[in-house]
């Protein structure tokens, strides 16, 4: 076996050996370069820069890595792929005596958007909506240090 491979193997055994269980090292043939991890973050999304202060869309990750995050939305119109979103993150953080949420703002941009997943009916309006899920890249890399 080549050096390289030996060492290449090594470090992936020792970030492996490091890594949390609800870690999900990237697949073989994947782009993604960060361990993405199961965890519900709160989320406020901005479609429109331009628009009101207050968030287009709340909602929580269903995945988040220092790379991006894994979102389901209801769908809007702003919703496009290679748009740029603004988002407001809470990061749980615990110790033996306290939980508190740590924020993180940040852009990313949309490189995937999943099929409605769910339709749902607002009971005062009657208005249907349909949920998209969002795979979100953030513009740079967050330091979440969530191992």
């Amino acid at each position: 076996m080549d050096i390289n491979k030996k060492i290449k193997a090594a470090q992936s055994r020792e970030i492996d050996s490091k890594s949390d269980s609800k870690a999900k090292r990237p697949g073989k043939g994947e782009r993604r370069k960060f361990l993405r991890y199961e965890l519900a973050c709160p989320v406020a999304l901005y479609f429109d820069a331009l628009a009101a202060p207050e968030a287009q869309a709340r909602s929580r990750t269903d995945n988040i890595s220092d790379g991006g995050c894994y979102v389901t939305v209801a769908q809007t119109a702003d919703m496009e792929y290679g748009s740029v979103v603004r988002l407001d993150l809470k990061v749980p953080r615990q110790t033996p005596n306290t939980y508190l949420l740590e924020p993180f703002h940040t852009d990313a941009y949309i490189v995937r958007i999943d099929p409605g997943k769910d339709v749902k009916t607002n009971i005062s309006t009657g208005k249907e909506t349909t949920e998209r899920g969002l795979a979100l890249k953030f513009t740079h890399p967050l330091e979440l240090s969530l191992e």
